[in-house]
Protein backbone atom coordinates (compact mmCIF):
# COMPACT_ATOMS: atom_id res chain seq x y z
CA UNK A 1 0.00 0.00 0.00
CA UNK A 2 3.01 2.46 0.74
CA UNK A 3 4.69 1.42 -2.30
CA UNK A 4 1.92 2.59 -4.34
CA UNK A 5 1.01 5.77 -2.52
CA UNK A 6 4.79 6.67 -2.80
CA UNK A 7 4.49 5.76 -7.12
CA UNK A 8 1.41 7.75 -6.93
CA UNK A 9 3.14 10.54 -5.14
CA UNK A 10 5.81 10.54 -7.56
CA UNK A 11 3.14 10.50 -10.50
CA UNK A 12 1.65 13.33 -9.31
CA UNK A 13 4.77 15.32 -8.72
CA UNK A 14 6.21 14.46 -12.45
CA UNK A 15 2.45 15.54 -13.90
CA UNK A 16 2.68 18.85 -11.64
CA UNK A 17 6.29 19.78 -12.74
CA UNK A 18 5.04 18.87 -16.49
CA UNK A 19 2.42 21.68 -16.03
CA UNK A 20 5.05 24.32 -14.90
CA UNK A 21 6.84 23.72 -17.60
CA UNK A 22 4.02 24.11 -20.01
CA UNK A 23 2.89 27.12 -18.09
CA UNK A 24 6.64 28.94 -17.96
CA UNK A 25 6.81 28.31 -22.03
CA UNK A 26 3.15 29.63 -22.31
CA UNK A 27 4.47 32.37 -20.30
CA UNK A 28 7.99 33.47 -22.18
CA UNK A 29 5.69 33.20 -25.67
CA UNK A 30 3.02 35.56 -24.44
CA UNK A 31 6.07 38.09 -23.23
CA UNK A 32 7.82 37.58 -26.54
CA UNK A 33 4.15 38.90 -28.18
CA UNK A 34 3.89 42.23 -25.67
CA UNK A 35 7.58 42.53 -27.02
CA UNK A 36 6.56 42.84 -30.40
CA UNK A 37 3.19 44.44 -30.16
CA UNK A 38 5.37 47.08 -28.12
CA UNK A 39 7.82 47.56 -30.62
CA UNK A 40 4.89 47.63 -33.26
CA UNK A 41 3.36 50.23 -31.50
CA UNK A 42 6.41 52.26 -30.76
CA UNK A 43 6.76 52.35 -34.78
CA UNK A 44 3.12 53.00 -35.39
CA UNK A 45 3.81 56.04 -32.98
CA UNK A 46 6.92 57.30 -34.72
CA UNK A 47 5.05 56.64 -38.62
CA UNK A 48 2.05 59.04 -37.45
CA UNK A 49 3.96 61.63 -35.25
CA UNK A 50 5.82 62.28 -38.97
CA UNK A 51 2.69 62.26 -40.86
CA UNK A 52 1.10 64.74 -38.70
CA UNK A 53 3.32 67.17 -38.35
Amino acid sequence: MEKAKKQSDKQLIASLEKEVQDLRKQLDNQFQLVAVVKKSMIKLTICLRQFLI
